[in-house]
């Protein structure tokens, strides 16, 4: 989905993101700064489920 710019800055640590593909999981990783083209899943964190609303 990209890169969260401003997590140092953000107080709260919520962030909103789109969902263009419709994606029904999420995992968030630590990549190499600048991002990668696609995970490296090297530092998985989690892996969660989107709920439709």
């Amino acid at each position: 989905m990209g890169l969260l710019e401003d997590f140092a800055m953000d107080e709260n640590k919520v962030f909103t993101l789109n969902n263009p593909n419709e994606s029904e999981a999420f995992g968030i990783t630590l990549e190499p700064a600048g991002g990668s083209e696609s995970p490296t899943l090297e530092q998985l964190y989690t892996l969660g489920v989107v709920s439709a609303s």
